[in-house]
């Protein structure tokens, strides 16, 4: 297996063809907290990302979470966390070039709540 590189110790993984991250639980504040911060490697990686909050009360609570590639904003969603559900309503699909910076963040509006991004998807086109 190998690995995207990312600073830190979650796991992230490429086995074969198919990659799998995950960020754990991270404590999001009023500011931008990464989520995942990994740059891939020589290969295009299509995937779809999960955000969600790892806590188990429902509160009222405005989450932003972003999908940043090489610096540039290509996302940004803002989630009631009172909606029941409200992961399962965030799928989003993703192509990321070979050799581009992933990074995906939270942001809480006030309170500081544990936010969680999974992302799966498949490598293609190893470029030798």
């Amino acid at each position: 297996a190998k690995e995207l590189v990312r600073d830190g110790n979650k796991a992230d993984l490429i086995i074969g063809n198919n990659v799998y991250a995950y960020s754990g639980a991270v404590a999001c504040d009023n500011s931008e907290t990464d989520l995942i911060n990994a740059t891939t490697g020589n290969y295009y990686m299509v995937a779809q990302v999960q955000f969600s909050g790892a806590t188990s009360s429902i509160v009222s609570e405005d989450i932003i979470y972003r999908i940043r590639l090489n610096g540039e904003l290509i996302m940004l969603q803002l989630q009631d966390t009172s909606a029941i559900n409200y992961a399962q309503r965030n799928n989003i699909n993703l192509l990321v070039p070979p050799y581009t910076q992933l990074r995906l963040t939270g942001e809480s509006a006030s309170t500081t709540r544990d936010q969680v991004v999974i992302l799966v998807g498949k490598i293609y086109g190893k470029i030798e």
